[in-house]
């Protein structure tokens, strides 16, 4: 079960194939696919789109979203032939101009509408014509110009992941397709990335079969083609958005009790760059949504049905709410704390504190907190793992699990009035914050120095972060040399330089259900923690303890942890919508 009671769920976009794509677009076909009569070995299909605004049970929720985020603005239906959809070969494409459906509400295709488009005929008795749509292409999936291939741009100019004659849909469920979230994801210019989104049904024994291509009928007269199936599309990015506690006010937040209590953490101000952003997001994503374990996961009795939707959205089909991503099961992936962080940022992009203080400025993008009404969204690719890998060590772990990074200011307050600079310290593993005058203070006592008379400072151009062992602390304060052993002892120094900090905020769970017994298996936790496409996960924090960190560092060791200084709630509603809070 979710947090809350919300299950989370795909919002899915059906589209009517047999019936008719758009009206705008009846008389916008690229290429001669037009309605000037099929050409030789081309028959008919109706093709029409519905975009549902309601959810199917009381327990499958639905955020709806933005207007932009539903917009279609062109697309392309792709066909495959073959007696199954796991041997049907692709055979051709069509591009789909002019598909703009105007502006205004989420709902706003609330009716379907339809027009007659040309298809491939099947080849062979027995063979069946299955259709792929994708929606708001862009640039980066093209057909050619007799519609025998289609190109998906991957990652740099003229390299191209090619589907033609010799390819089904699995290779678009296996390929690592490198891509920007924030091209797929595109609000302004091209619309949201759209595709097929699969869906299952219970067999005549039981079992569970899944598709992803839609069968469809091709006629050979334009007036036999009457009749409709259903194709359901979905968004391929996630969507997260962060909301401060409650009680904030005016950006800041006042800590209510324990050892910093009274003490502000600064999330919003006008005259610093804070905010928040993904940390730890995939730099690939498959183009078609891979459930091909859906058979492994039903055999987890006892989390099987977080898996698996119960309300059909056609006929007997139904959702399927997980999926495998390229770095699924990569046996590096574990919790040796020796983790090699390289390879790592191969597959993910994860910050470090050089991205923050690049020579040309923050490199990071801190974006805005949802507040009210208004919703400050960003947008990954999918990130899933199995539980524990093949290796047999535990999977989730913070270097491979999507997160949110925060930047605040913490106002350490001492008898209630705040350090001018609001730079502070912390040694070892004492709680104890000081400011820079009492932490100078400090290090003279130990050094038995006279303060005044010596004259210690903290070193221009020193940076926010750790400083542990002799050597390392005088980068960080002037006036020490010759007192190494007085100083020997003191253990790490976290410097916040004008007291900002980060904050790791929980790994982002896509399921919610108890920390399960050690050691961890497969069948008791899998699916907790990822983040799936065309899920929304909004996080709360409801309550901040402490400091964050003084400097952004590498994410290591298990997502499972009894310490913390930020705590939160996630949904997940679809879109899906997930909320989680989270203790700072």
């Amino acid at each position: 079960m979710f947090k809350n009671g919300i299950m989370g769920n795909l919002k899915y976009f059906s589209l009517l194939m047999a019936a008719g794509m758009f009206a705008a677009c009846s008389d916008n076909l690229d290429e001669g696919y037009g309605n000037d009569g099929a050409k030789t070995g081309e028959g008919y299909v109706k093709v029409a789109i519905n975009l549902p605004t309601v959810s199917g049970s009381r327990a499958e929720n639905f955020g709806d979203g933005t207007a932009e985020e539903y917009a279609v603005k062109k697309g392309i239906i792709a066909f495959f032939e073959g007696a199954s959809e796991d041997n049907a070969k692709f055979v051709k494409a069509y591009s789909l101009n002019s598909l703009s459906q105007g502006s205004g509400t989420p709902n706003q295709i609330s009716a379907t509408v339809s027009t007659i488009l040309e298809a491939p005929l099947p080849s062979g008795d027995g063979n069946q014509i299955y259709a792929l749509v994708i929606l708001n292409p862009g640039n980066l999936v093209t057909v050619s110009s007799q519609g025998e291939r289609l190109e998906f741009l991957n990652g740099s100019a003229g390299n191209y992941i090619v589907i033609n004659n010799s390819n089904t849909v699995k290779d678009l469920r296996d390929v690592a397709w490198t891509v920007d979230a924030k091209t797929i994801a595109d609000p302004i210019t091209n619309g949201f990335f759209m595709i097929n989104s699969p869906l299952y049904k219970t067999g005549t024994e039981g079992s569970k079969v899944f598709q992803t291509l839609v069968p469809v009928t091709v006629h050979s007269k334009k007036e036999d083609a009457t009749t409709a199936e259903k194709i359901y599309v979905e968004r391929v990015v996630a969507k997260v958005d962060l909301e401060l506690p409650a009680s904030t006010t005016d950006g800041t937040y006042t800590i209510p009790d324990g050892a910093y209590k009274g003490s502000e953490v600064i999330f919003t101000d006008t005259d610093s760059d804070l905010g928040w952003t993904l940390n730890v997001t995939n730099k690939t994503t498959k183009p078609v949504r891979d459930v091909s374990d859906y058979a492994t996961w039903e055999l987890y009795r006892n989390i099987a049905g977080n898996f698996f939707g119960t309300s059909p959205v056609n006929g007997e089909w139904k959702r399927i709410y997980w999926a495998k991503d390229n770095n699924y099961d990569k046996s590096y992936l574990t919790d040796d704390a020796d983790v090699d962080m390289a390879k790592v940022k191969e597959d993910f992009n994860v910050y470090s504190m050089t991205d923050e203080t690049a020579a040309e400025g923050s490199t990071i993008t801190w974006g805005g907190y949802t507040k009210g009404e208004t919703v400050n969204a960003q947008y990954c690719l999918e990130n899933t793992d199995v539980a524990v890998n093949s290796s047999g060590a535990q999977n989730y772990n913070e270097y491979n699990t999507t997160s949110v990074l925060i930047k605040a200011k913490f106002n350490i307050k001492k008898d209630g009035e705040a350090d001018a600079d609001y730079s502070f310290f912390t040694i070892g593993a004492d709680a104890t914050t000081y400011t820079t005058d009492a932490f100078l203070k400090y290090i003279a006592e130990k050094c038995e120095l006279n303060l005044e008379s010596h004259g210690l400072s903290i070193k221009v151009g020193a940076e926010s972060g750790y400083y542990e062992g002799f050597e390392e602390l005088k980068n960080l304060i002037d006036g020490i040399d010759g007192y190494a052993t007085q100083l020997s002892g003191i253990g790490r120094v976290a410097y916040y330089k004008d007291g900002d900090c980060y904050y790791y905020a929980a790994p982002i769970q896509h399921f919610e259900f108890e920390k399960p017994e050690v050691p961890i298996s497969n069948d008791n936790y899998l699916g907790k923690y990822g983040v799936v496409r065309n899920n929304w996960y909004n996080i709360k924090i409801t309550k901040v303890s402490a400091p964050g960190l003084p400097e952004i560092t590498d994410p290591e060791g298990p997502v499972e942890k009894e310490e913390g200084y930020i705590n939160c709630e996630i949904n997940v509603l679809s879109w899906a919508k997930r909320s989680q809070e989270v203790e700072l």
